[in-house]
């Protein structure tokens, strides 16, 4: 089966407005700034297996934290925004440290595991949703360049041989125009560790061509994803058991993997971890390597006694706590926790 996010393009369209390039973080603002639903976040399950129905928010993904860089080559992060539907996660923005009228805002909002069809389908529905928000309310008229698909610099992408839709990401630039001011802007949307990273730079268009727009975007996010660490807990978390396998019994004949060593004997078998002792480091290997060899590992989820980052000096930490949908009651808004560093 697979698990779906609540993410809907109608509900997109109804969120405007939300966030306009031009406006303070919170403040009221275009929906083709906000963070938008895209495709519908799925997650394929385990191969061979029947996996029990669960809420992808609140279930899939119960806590999410970002460690984020306060600073990036001239930009500094000077606001942080939540927003009150728990799907649209939270933003970012960065002011130019040069120029009072220039900054980026970023937003990071749940995605699932994207297969690249998935994440392609993602980034269109990006394109239409700014295609479509030349409207009462929204900008005056839009003219958007063609959608990229773009590589990753090597040492940014994923480290495993098999090729990951996080490998790529999609880039635009656009011309749009409202109350008189015409605006060079861009986009840039990323996949990284169960996340849409998305940011927008908008820059007068007497001070920068879209390309230009698009180019320092670009290098920007791609910055950003190497200085930011997202991490999760939930139900994505999909260990396989270890049994206790009496000293004297045999090998199981089913067993796909071996090790032997000290005296221990641990065996992986179809859906668990078979050994004389259960917590030894060897038996979790092999759990390890179940877990991958049955689709049970995802980029970004980790045990729920592992999500404590380290936050360096000159980053941030945002903490975010989801609830299933049916338990969220109408107007609540789940906590979020920030925690300081090199602040003061």
């Amino acid at each position: 089966m697979k698990y779906r996010s609540p993410h809907a393009m109608a509900l997109c369209l109804a969120f405007a407005p939300m966030l306009a390039a031009g406006a303070p973080v919170g403040a009221s603002a275009l929906a083709s700034d906000a963070p938008s639903s895209a495709a519908a976040s799925t997650t394929a399950a385990p191969a061979g297996e029947t996996v029990a129905k669960m809420p992808f928010l609140g279930g899939f993904l119960r806590e999410s934290r970002i460690v984020y860089p306060l600073e990036i080559d001239g930009w500094t992060a000077i606001g942080e925004h939540l927003y009150d539907d728990q799907q649209y996660g939270v933003s970012v923005r960065y002011a130019d440290g040069k120029r009072e009228d220039r900054w980026i805002d970023v937003f990071f909002y749940p995605a699932g595991v994207l297969d690249e069809e998935d994440f392609g389908e993602a980034a269109r529905n990006e394109v239409e949703i700014l295609r479509l928000s030349a409207r009462p309310g929204g900008y005056d008229s839009v003219e958007l360049g063609e959608l990229q698909r773009l590589a990753l610099p090597v040492r940014e992408r994923n480290r495993s041989s098999e090729a990951k839709p996080g490998d790529v990401y999609y880039s635009l630039d656009m011309e749009h125009r409202r109350e008189g001011r015409t605006m060079s802007s861009a986009m840039v949307l990323l996949l990284d560790r169960l996340y849409f990273v998305k940011g927008r730079f908008s820059v007068d268009v007497g001070k920068g061509s879209r390309r230009h727009a698009r180019e320092r975007l670009e290098r920007f996010m791609v910055e950003l994803r190497a200085a930011t660490s997202i991490a999760s807990t939930g139900d994505c978390w999909m260990p396989l058991p270890i049994e206790q396998l009496p000293p004297d019994a045999p090998a199981p004949a089913d067993a796909a993997m071996a090790s032997e060593s000290g005296g221990v004997r641990s065996y992986l078998v179809r859906d668990r971890v078979v050994s004389t002792v259960v917590d030894d480091p060897q038996a979790e290997l092999l759990m390890m390597a179940g877990m991958t060899m049955r689709n049970r590992i995802f980029p970004g989820c980790e045990p729920a006694e592992g999500l404590n980052p380290l936050v360096p000096e000159g980053k941030r930490e945002i903490r975010l706590e989801y609830r299933a949908l049916e338990a969220v009651e109408p107007g609540s808004v789940r906590p979020l926790r920030t925690r300081k560093a090199g602040l003061g």
